[in-house]
């Protein structure tokens, strides 16, 4: 069964880089098409290479980019890997062997000038996520066909994981022609991938993650972002608010909700950035030696999904008439468990991100 990006960190990863990969030249839609689903297989394992109708079944074959069909099993051989956050290690450039070797795969597959700024963090993620025990105590690589029997078809990568009680992960990548121009659909999906993907970095313990929820909305009031200071007194008198988040009115009591001029977003988005990746770094078991003085935030995934979270919710908001307003409390981030809000208003429309760091 194909998944929906949100519904986990695997899906979420693979829709989010087919959104950051180079664009397909003189267009702007995916270079490439990123598929994941997931299905089942008996609890044996494998040992040699499995049939092809027993991947086709488990990995949802044919009904894979219009029809493709398995023509060779290949499978792939490594070294027992970590059980605790191997894809977070990953993305920071630790992979396991089998990480490594599907890493490779991928990079040859899309070509060695595509994994560059976020890209590479994100692909590495998505290789280790995919290879993740116990969802990967096996894994194979498939070839296809557009036929039964065919030609294997060049260019494509299709990758089969084998959990240990037969539980299968399939990762599906191809070239795309170039999709209809990207809508508030598609940007609704993106921003509810960042935000699995950042939970995923960003632990309270061992049990919870920090949550991120976000709400936009039509605010139904009247804002000229070209006069900042009247859009603020017209927002704090008719805004409505957002759960437990207060926004002082011009004559009522204090909230909990503070104005950040544009100088002091910026400020707080970079000292946030700092904080969640320290965060995500302090929670992989990192060994003595295996990672001395990281740059911070430098190029590490986290701080690539809390800029692509703010740029989304940015974008939607402002719908092209500038800055939004930006107020905000708990930021930036503190893990004091008592949460975080941001609140950007446009001239049409208010989104909320809610940040839950509570157990």
């Amino acid at each position: 069964m194909t998944e929906r990006p949100w519904d986990g960190a695997l899906p979420a990863a693979a829709h989010l880089l087919a959104e950051w990969l180079p664009r397909e030249p003189g267009g702007s839609g995916p270079a490439w098409r990123l598929e994941t689903a997931t299905g089942r297989t008996h609890a044996e394992p494998w040992g040699s290479a499995p049939g092809l109708d027993e991947v086709a079944a488990a990995g949802g074959f044919p009904g894979v980019f219009g029809g493709r069909h398995p023509v060779a099993v290949e499978p792939l051989v490594f070294e027992e890997g970590r059980e605790h956050f191997p894809a977070q290690r990953a993305s920071i450039g630790r992979p396991d062997d089998a990480a490594g070797q599907v890493l490779g795969l991928l990079t040859r597959t899309l070509g060695e000038g595509a994994a560059q700024g976020r890209v590479l963090p994100l692909l590495r993620f998505l290789a280790g996520e995919l290879t993740a025990w116990p969802d990967c105590d096996e894994l194979v690589r498939i070839q296809v066909a557009v036929q039964p029997g065919g030609p294997p078809l060049d260019g494509e990568l299709h990758l089969l994981a084998r959990g240990f009680q037969g539980e299968t992960r399939r990762l599906s990548v191809a070239p795309a022609a170039v999709p209809p121009e990207p809508g508030p659909r598609d940007a609704e999906t993106r921003l509810r991938c960042v935000e699995t993907l950042l939970s995923e970095f960003l632990w309270v313990n061992n049990n919870n993650t920090v949550d991120f929820h976000t709400v936009i909305e039509p605010h139904g009031l009247t804002l000229d972002l070209a006069d900042p200071d009247a859009a603020d007194a017209a927002f704090r008198a008719g805004w409505k608010g957002s759960g437990s988040w207060e926004l002082p009115t011009a004559d009522g009591p204090g909230g909990e909700l503070e104005r950040l001029r544009d100088d002091e977003f910026a400020d707080v988005l970079a000292e946030s950035e700092r904080a969640v990746v320290e965060m995500a770094l302090a929670s992989m078991f990192l060994e003595e030696g295996e990672w001395e003085d990281p740059e911070i935030p430098g190029d590490h995934l986290p701080a690539w999904l809390l800029r692509e979270l703010v740029g989304i919710v940015t974008e939607r908001v402002a719908g092209g008439a500038g800055m939004p307003l930006v107020y905000a409390a708990g930021l930036p981030f503190a893990w004091d468990l008592e949460g975080a809000c941001l609140v950007l208003a446009g001239p049409e429309r208010t989104a909320v991100i809610d940040i839950d760091d509570g157990c």
